[in-house]
């Protein structure tokens, strides 16, 4: 009925979070869903693409952050004023890591159906990120650590980003002991593949002329799981805040 594999099935369901069984169309397909697997034994609750947010407006990539004394101050990637956050208006940090693959290709036209394949080559680069919410803002605020500016952390800044990040949610958790840390997005990356697939973008560079009536053809394709993510923490934060009042 879900499409899923019973391995895939099992992974949703055994997991130490609320996790996605189906991604619909339509409200109606998602009360269909949820009869369903209420007659199986499974409770389910309808979770709406609104209710998680325009990903576009409600995800803000940070800057830099200054901590004080009750509060820090973020400031976005964009630029404008910065935005202060009590420290106990945090509810919840988000870790993960933001994989993208380009695929590259080169084609030469040829008679046949199929153009002849001249070259292939594959891209790989990550980072890892962490999403920060408050009680009383509708925003995720994200760290990447690739663009972000460390020096909030004085004398404990290293040169490597990933080390970084990690010392970053460290001192956030000091200065807010309540808020909870959910690392679980990694192991749980092939499980919500099930329902939540990668982001994939073709671009086309367009037909070259390069030997005497010889045409080829170069494209890449870019796979990336930020959506994902952000599915994932958005929805995280939806639970949290629902469980908070």
């Amino acid at each position: 009925f879900l499409k899923l594999t019973p391995e895939s099935l099992q992974r949703l369901l055994a997991a130490a979070v609320p996790l996605p069984l189906a991604h619909t169309a339509s409200e109606e397909e998602a009360n269909l869903v949820t009869q369903r697997m209420h007659d199986f034994g499974i409770d389910t609750c309808i979770v709406s693409d609104e209710e998680l947010g325009n990903f576009e407006r409600c995800v803000v990539r940070l800057r830099s952050i200054q901590f004080d004394e009750t509060s820090f101050s973020l400031r976005s990637s964009s630029g404008g004023q910065s935005k202060e956050v009590a420290y106990a208006d945090l509810v919840l940090l988000v870790k993960g890591r933001l994989v993208i693959k380009t695929t590259e290709v080169k084609e030469r036209k040829s008679r046949s159906t199929e153009n002849e394949l001249l070259d292939a080559s594959e891209f790989f680069a990550d980072q890892a990120v962490v999403d920060i919410c408050s009680s009383t803002d509708p925003e995720t605020w994200r760290v990447a650590a690739n663009n972000f500016d460390f020096s909030c952390l004085l004398d404990q800044k290293t040169l490597v980003a990933g080390e970084n990040i990690l010392k970053l949610v460290k001192l956030i958790k000091a200065k807010a002991p309540h808020i909870e840390v959910d690392d679980h997005y990694n192991s749980l990356r092939q499980a919500l593949e099930s329902v939540w697939g990668l982001e994939s973008e073709t671009k086309s560079r367009g037909w070259r002329r390069g030997a005497p009536g010889r045409l080829t053809l170069e494209a890449a394709t870019t796979d990336s799981n930020e959506t994902q993510f952000t599915r994932y923490s958005r929805l995280r934060y939806h639970t949290v805040r629902k469980t908070i009042g």
